[in-house]
């Protein structure tokens, strides 16, 4: 079957809820050519063979309750390199006190 990504969604996302587990993310990768590290797209089509494969139970849990597994890897990146960023700019005078530089 043919899948449609979701934004913010993973390799592994699909894998979870495709397969209710991650036994078969390297198969996905090999159906369509891709890595376990390659960043997916919005829209992007994936070729899924799971019939009778997986967790039934996870999978059918994630259907009857409309669940799109999703960590936005991209977005929390990017929310943990603006933390930094403002971490950065403080300066600790001492363990108590800091003032934003």
């Amino acid at each position: 079957m043919e899948i449609t990504v979701q934004a913010g969604q993973s390799i592994f996302d699909i894998c979870l809820e495709n397969f209710g587990n991650l036994d078969y993310l390297v198969d996905i990768c090999k159906d369509n050519n891709i890595s376990i590290s390659d960043a997916l797209y919005t829209k992007q089509k994936l070729t899924i063979n799971n019939e009778g494969l997986g967790n039934q139970k996870i999978k059918d849990f994630f259907k009857l309750n409309n669940i799109k597994p999703n960590n936005d890897f991209v977005n929390i990146q990017k929310s943990v390199n603006f933390a930094f960023e403002v971490i950065n700019n403080f300066v600790f005078e001492d363990s108590n006190n800091f003032i934003f530089n």
